[in-house]
This record gives structure tokens, C-alpha cells and sequence, in this order.
């Protein structure tokens, strides 16, 4: 998927709530899919990644858990149906982010769009994709490797991503060579 087929598909979902009686939705969406929005990378990806839904608490954005109303799901479904791509292009599979724990005010600092009256979509920034990225990097190598060196991470953004990752429990070797692969030997060499 790119971003004018998710532009398209998040556009017709936010019709679909509009014509329907659910509530409003607002969801933070991390993974590949903010990354393609903002044109920080060009590469494709299977789905808009969902990592949870926002409340406002004092007026301030929380991202939580609760399941999605039926007539959220059946809106997705009908949207996939209409554009002929699989039925779960809006994907929860990153839930469990919240449980490993998110970095404090992504919400906050997410980039809003409206599609429609009931829909909101929050692209996490590129700060919050740096330090997720990391922590994928870190687990797993690829993609997420090559996204960093894609979107020409700084040296800041990297040490940043570093020392979040490390408060989250991630093996210093790991991340020096996350940071020694996205082009950044110098700043390993100095956290070593």
C-alpha cells in the first residue's frame, strides 16, 4: 500500500462513519504508514498500522486499548470490500506497543488529520518514529534499519532513540550496531 491508496481508503472509511451511527474514532497509526504520509521514505507497506485509540483525558491525547464499536469494524470491512484490498488494511496488530510501553506525549506531538466528521488519524512524528524505530531496529534489523538510514536520522534523533531504547531495557551492544548500521559509527563510539 502507499500513501495515496491509504489517503483514499482512510478518506472512504471516514465517509462510511459519517453516514453511519458510530461514534467518533481517533486512532494513533505508527509503523511504516506515518513515515510514507510525511514523505520520509518511499518504500510500500501492507497496512495502516494502528497502535491505538486516543481519549482525551483533561484535554489531553491518551492513547488506550478499549475494542473498537461493531460499527467501526463493519464501516473497515465495507471499505475493504468497496476497494478490493484486504480486510484488515487497518491493522491493531501493534496493541501491544501500548503493554511494552510508548514514549510519553506521542500522542501529543502525532500529527492530526481529519477524514470527515468522525475520523481522526494521528500520525506519530518523526521523533516518536525514530525512537520506535530503534526499538524495531534493535529486535528485529529489517526494515526498520534501512528506514532510519532512508529518512537520514541525525545524530540527535539517534541518541535519542538510543537512550529511550536503553530505558526500555534494550542491550547496549544491540543499539551501538543499530547505530554503527544507520551511519552513525562516530556517536557509537562514543557511547561505548
Amino acid at each position: 500500500m502507499d500513501g495515496s491508496l491509504a489517503e483514499e481508503l482512510l478518506s472512504a472509511l471516514g465517509s462510511a462513519l459519517g453516514n453511519s451511527d458510530s461514534e467518533d474514532v481517533d486512532i494513533l497509526v505508527c509503523g511504516s504508514m506515518p513515515m510514507i504520509l510525511q514523505g520520509m521514505i518511499s518504500r510500500r507497506t501492507r497496512d495502516v498500522d494502528g497502535v491505538a485509540f486516543v481519549v482525551l483525558d483533561a484535554d489531553r491525547p491518551v492513547p488506550t486499548k478499549p475494542l473498537p464499536a461493531s460499527s467501526f469494524r463493519q464501516a473497515v470491512g465495507r471499505v475493504a470490500a468497496i476497494h478490493g484490498v484486504q480486510s484488515n488494511w487497518l491493522s491493531f496488530q501493534s496493541r501491544s506497543l501500548l503493554d511494552d510501553g510508548l514514549p510519553d506525549g506521542i500522542a501529543e506531538r502525532a500529527i492530526v488529520r481529519k477524514y470527515g466528521d468522525r475520523l481522526t488519524i494521528r500520525l506519530i512524528s518523526r521523533y516518536d518514529i525514530v525512537l520506535l524505530k530503534m526499538k524495531a531496529a534493535a529486535a528485529r534489523g529489517e526494515p526498520d534499519r534501512g528506514d532510519l538510514i532512508e529518512m537520514n536520522t541525525t545524530p540527535e534523533e539517534a541518541l535519542a532513540g538510543f537512550e529511550w531504547c536503553l530505558e526500555q531495557g534494550y542491550s547496549r551492544a544491540d543499539l551501538l550496531d543499530v547505530l554503527e548500521e544507520i551511519g552513525h559509527a562516530e556517536l557509537a563510539g562514543r557511547l561505548a
